[in-house]
């Protein structure tokens, strides 16, 4: 049996995992459905097959991980 799609895939690093569960609870709060790694996955467990099981894909990162990666592109 096929699974239903959800409304969002939450994307983050690990340092900005509070904020992710808090963006989940918000979504979740206004009546969205959410995939989430910290809440939807085991370790390892995370497959590009999330990408096909939801509508849409929320990334974000923190600035600091775009600061960090800018030295290799200077």
């Amino acid at each position: 049996m096929a699974q239903e799609k959800k409304d969002f895939f939450i994307s983050y690093t690990f340092a900005d995992r509070q904020w992710a569960e808090w963006i989940d609870s918000q979504l979740k709060k206004a009546s969205y459905t959410t995939v989430i790694q910290a809440l939807d996955f085991r370790a390892g467990d995370l497959s590009n097959n999330c990408l096909y099981l939801t509508f849409r894909m929320l990334s974000f990162y923190a600035i600091r991980l775009f600061f960090s990666l800018l030295k290799f592109f200077l």
